[in-house]
């Protein structure tokens, strides 16, 4: 029974489009940093551990790669990458050759999955000015669309949407599985208004709570194709917290690199209670995984891998891998900056 199983499996991939997935120096540790700091989410890997799915497959993927041990993942790293890549190209037909692409394609392919066959509604069919009302129809149509679901507990938190519309504030509701945060705009912003910190060493620097507070700060938007003004604001949060971290932005033939001037500041541990309006969610998290990207611009001569995953193991401890040598500590290096930032919640 276990060789018919397998086969199946293996039937799954198009060995022919694997064999064709090709990047730059075969340098797959844009895959392989995200799948890593994945499997370290105890939940999340005992979730997909279990998992079966006879349609889009992504959960089944990650259920291959986290059963094995760690010797045969740090030797499968490129057919791992590969396999996870096939399966964004199969639903997508294209892949971003960054961490914070994979990730975010990841969680949304395994929503999907957990949707296939559903009948999803949009947050706007639930829009109303009494926010409580919105949010007792979203919450219920949600919870009938992932019943019996580990997925939705563990990555959807819940954003509120303010939206003032022909003179009326309406409310919608909104899942996020992660935040991205638009560095080179909030920067920009700041530095317009004049409220950028600068260190010591005369270098800009984004807290990022307070980047947080800047990307859900008012901004022009269309609602029923009429002009509006939009808030968001988290409402409450999940046991998993990721932040995208977007540092590069391309204006027509102009590229703008917020890592080029300025840094990101994060605490290992961080508290949103005075972000998040639920007051009964646990808000304080500890930091998981710090995925963060070579500036290549500036490193030309150096053919260590583009992304490195510093993870945190269950005793606090900080290590990462190097030529797939295990080495304990906090990762730094002149020429990297963080991409991805990954939190779980801390237990009361």
């Amino acid at each position: 029974m276990g060789v018919i199983c397998d086969s199946i499996k293996s039937s799954r991939y198009n060995k022919k489009d694997l064999n064709e997935i090709k990047v730059e120096n075969d340098d797959f540790s844009f895959v392989y940093s995200v799948y890593n700091s994945l499997f370290i989410l105890n939940k999340f890997k005992n979730f997909i551990l279990k998992y079966n799915s006879n349609s889009i497959y992504m959960g089944n993927t990650l259920n291959e790669i986290f059963k094995q041990n760690d010797e045969e993942k740090m030797n499968n790293l490129i057919m791992n990458s590969k396999k996870i890549i096939y399966r964004i190209k199969k639903e997508k037909f294209n892949f971003g050759k960054t961490a914070r692409s994979i990730i975010m394609e990841i969680l949304d392919l395994l929503k999907k999955e957990q949707l296939k066959g559903k009948y999803q509604s949009n947050s706007d069919d639930f829009a109303n000015q009494d926010y409580q009302i919105a949010l007792k129809e979203f919450v219920e149509s949600h919870r009938l669309l992932y019943k019996d679901n580990k997925f939705s507990e563990l990555f959807h938190g819940l954003l509120k949407r303010q939206i003032l519309y022909n003179q009326n504030i309406i409310y919608t509701f909104e899942y996020f599985s992660y935040i991205e945060l638009n560095l080179v705009d909030i920067f920009n912003k700041l530095s317009n208004e004049g409220r950028v910190f600068y260190n010591t060493f005369n270098v800009p620097e984004i807290n990022l709570i307070d980047a947080i507070r800047e990307e859900f700060s008012p901004r022009s938007s269309t609602y029923n194709n009429s002009a509006s003004i939009e808030q968001k604001s988290i409402y409450c949060t999940a046991p998993y917290l990721i932040f995208i971290l977007n540092s590069k932005k391309t204006v027509g033939e102009q590229v703008y690199n917020y890592f080029n001037v300025g840094k990101i500041v994060y605490g290992q541990e961080i508290d949103i209670s005075y972000l998040a309006e639920y007051p009964e969610n646990k808000n304080r998290y500890r930091i998981s995984s710090i995925i963060k990207e070579k500036n290549i611009n500036n490193n030309n001569n150096d053919k260590s891998e583009n992304y490195i995953n510093n993870n945190v193991d269950e005793n606090g401890q900080f290590y990462y891998y190097e030529n797939n040598i295990k080495i304990n500590g906090i990762f730094i290096k002149e020429g990297y900056y963080e991409q991805v930032l990954i939190y779980k919640q801390l237990k009361d």
